[in-house]
């Protein structure tokens, strides 16, 4: 976090625990001028990709079990450059974010906008699947808007917290499942109405395969 100043050892009685004055920079607006209204300006030697991070702490080569973003607007630039640029997603068991739209928080014009598309269609063809989702609320000072943003938002102050999981190759999406599902559901109540019409509301007298 490059917001705050504490020791490394932020927390001695919690082994592997450590602190680092470093924050992310990923493609886009330039992340030392944009960022909550609440925060002063950041050193702009302080903000790093996430691959000069994991070069500088040594863990190249590494499994992250949980990528957490909540970087004021940085998690597109960095979502895009893990995904859309030849990244290994497959270091990165989990991705935890909160997604930010608004103009102070990383989303300044249309080619910020592009790269939050871009992060989220790659995100769709890398196979990562959403796993829980909340929303969260913008202080009404970053209430502001690159052109056309605020229109697929719910509301002017949501942020959205979500989970990834990147689903194997061998396992269904999630959306495919939901849409089989649906398909079942449909059938099964079709076939419903065909017996009730010929045998009646009584299920006892309706033969031995009918569907249940």
């Amino acid at each position: 976090d490059p917001t705050m100043d504490f020791p490394s050892n932020i927390a001695p009685g919690l082994p592997g625990l450590t602190f680092h004055r470093l924050g992310l920079q990923g493609e886009g607006t330039d992340m030392s001028t944009t960022h909550a209204v609440k925060y002063d300006a950041i050193d702009p030697s302080l903000l790093l990709s996430l691959e000069d991070i994991m070069i500088k702490l040594g863990h190249q080569n590494r499994v992250i079990d949980v990528l957490m973003l909540d970087c004021e607007g940085c998690e597109w630039g960095v979502l895009r450059q893990l995904v859309c640029e030849g990244g290994d997603t497959a270091m990165v068991k989990q991705i935890m974010t909160e997604f930010h739209f608004q103009y102070n928080l990383g989303l300044k014009d249309e080619q910020d906008v592009m790269i939050a598309a871009e992060a989220v269609s790659c995100l769709r063809k890398d196979r990562w699947a959403v796993t829980s989702i909340e929303t969260n609320n913008a202080g009404w000072r970053e209430w502001k808007y690159a052109r056309g943003v605020s229109s697929v938002i719910h509301s002017e102050s949501t942020l959205i917290l979500m989970s990834l999981r990147r689903i194997a190759n061998h396992e269904k999406m999630p959306d495919k499942l939901i849409e089989e599902y649906a398909t079942a559901k449909r059938k099964h109540s079709f076939q419903e109405r065909l017996y009730e019409k010929q045998f009646g509301d009584d299920t006892s007298l309706w033969p031995p395969d009918a569907i249940q």
